[in-house]
């Protein structure tokens, strides 16, 4: 028997309520009706959502008045739905299945995925990291894209927008609400030709043979311009001059070959230029206190992107790595 504030029949003057229907009708509202609706019994679409039936008829005469549509009809066999409510049925499986999908939890599979990822980093993250996750990245996710940005200075801002997934970053400050990922500590070593001079140096004079050499400096972002990373005055040593400096680290094979100019840059970038290219090789250089941290970093907005999240891995494994 249906329990209402009004008696069943014709309803007549009816009328549909002005407010709005979601001010009024609440989720567990949305999924009792789905349940009158195929049940047709209030008995049995109170049994499934453990309500009293007095509760449920309640909410039957909210829904009734919301909808301007009587929904439940008595019949000589029982009760049968009202056209209007028939229409329904699809409309509230639907309504249901598009609020499941926005409560259950995010969902990333790399495999099937086409989303363009964009990182922001100098030619040293894409030769010390991102090549080596390239291979992989393309394994897992052949159908997406990495979209490998020049770190400039507003990287900071464009992670906060979201214009970038993530970046590439030494261990500098952060503004609050940035995450990292500590990737590797590297050092420095001295790029040079094959055959060059500073090679029949004492191990011991290295650094002050070093100063004999016009350098090439390399430049690296920093605030909103360019600094350049002058090894050598940071640990102290003379050096002839500066005879160069390139926004590049990977210009150092094209501008070393067949001269003695040197070339002082982090040691995994000098370790990747010459196993890339014949005619280099590179002195590591003693002085520990001046290794780095590099990091993985980006904003709290991403920060449990299930996507952001594989993709920040992928780079941690093959920062890890041999090489």
């Amino acid at each position: 028997m249906l329990h209402a504030s009004y008696p069943p029949g014709d309803m007549v003057g009816m009328q549909k309520t002005d407010d709005d229907p979601l001010a009024t009708v609440g989720l567990r509202d949305l999924r009792l009706l789905q349940h009158l609706l195929e049940t047709t019994s209030v008995t049995r679409a109170s049994e499934r959502v453990g309500m009293s039936q007095p509760s449920v008829s309640r909410v039957l005469a909210r829904l009734r008045l919301v909808l301007g549509d009587e929904l439940l009809v008595r019949t000589r066999r029982g009760y049968a739905l009202t056209a209007r409510a028939a229409g329904l049925r699809l409309p509230v499986e639907e309504a249901l299945r598009s609020l499941a999908r926005v409560f259950s939890p995010e969902r990333f599979e790399p495999a099937t995925t086409a989303r363009s990822f964009r990182v922001a980093t100098t030619d040293y993250g894409v030769m010390a990291v991102v090549s080596l996750a390239a291979t992989q990245f393309i394994k897992e996710a052949p159908h997406a894209q990495l979209d490998l940005l020049p770190f400039t200075a507003d990287a900071l801002m464009q992670l906060e927008a979201g214009t970038l997934d993530l970046a590439l970053w030494a261990d500098g400050p952060l503004p609050p609400d940035f995450h990292t990922l500590r990737l590797f500590v590297d050092g420095y070593a001295c790029l040079i030709r094959l055959g060059h001079p500073l090679l029949r140096s004492p191990r011991g004079q290295l650094v002050d043979a070093l100063g004999s050499y016009p350098q090439v400096v390399p430049l690296y972002p920093d605030g909103r311009g360019l600094v350049a990373e002058d090894v050598l005055t940071q640990i102290g040593a003379p050096h002839a001059r500066v005879a160069i400096r390139t926004a590049y680290f990977a210009s150092g094979p094209s501008l070393l070959a067949g001269s003695d100019l040197v070339m002082c840059i982090p040691e995994r970038m000098a370790a990747r230029i010459t196993a890339l290219s014949s005619g280099l090789t590179y002195i590591k250089l003693p002085r520990a206190e001046y290794n780095f941290e590099y990091r993985c970093i980006w904003h709290a907005r991403s920060h449990r992107d299930a996507g952001v999240k594989w993709l920040r891995g992928l780079l941690q494994a093959a920062a890890r790595s041999p090489g």
